[in-house]
């Protein structure tokens, strides 16, 4: 006896239909993998506050700066601000962000840094890994720029 399979009229529609629509969510940001964005700045030869990186989670930003000169007679004491971020706010962010086009670029975008020009970075904490891109200071890289415009202006 010849056994055959019998779908439903909705079986083979609902295939396609989830098939699509995972296909169009590949290159989207899962709100619940992304666990923090950093966003830095860092000047070799300078003074004051050189380095100031400021930590984007959902609920918090956390805001650190140290200056280089460490001793007894170091003016400028390292410091860390904590404020409250509004869920919207988060979710903006974490929005402007392709992890796939992110996880493409090298670690290293030209030469950072160099010539004193200083070095920016952003880096992106899933629950799975933490990559980080570092680029020379105030460049544009066309992948990021949405999400750098955020980041520049937020602090």
């Amino acid at each position: 006896m010849k056994t055959t399979k019998k779908y439903n009229s909705l079986t083979i529609p609902i295939f396609f239909v989830l098939n699509i629509s995972s296909w169009i969510c590949i290159g989207q940001t899962n709100i619940d993998s992304i666990k923090f964005i950093k966003h830095g700045t860092s000047f070799g030869m300078c003074s004051g506050y050189c380095f100031n990186e400021t930590k984007f989670e959902s609920g918090l930003i956390t805001s650190y700066s140290k200056s280089w000169g460490k001793g007894k007679n170091n003016a400028n004491p390292d410091k860390t601000d904590t404020l409250l971020i509004d869920n919207n706010k988060w979710k903006v962010l974490v929005e402007n962000v392709n992890l796939i086009e992110f996880n493409k670029l090298p670690n290293t975008i030209g030469c950072p840094d160099c010539a004193d020009g200083g070095v920016e970075w952003i880096e992106i904490g899933t629950s799975k890994k933490k990559y980080k891109v570092e680029f020379e200071y105030g460049k544009d890289i066309e992948v990021l720029n949405k999400l750098l415009e955020l980041l520049r202006h937020k602090k």
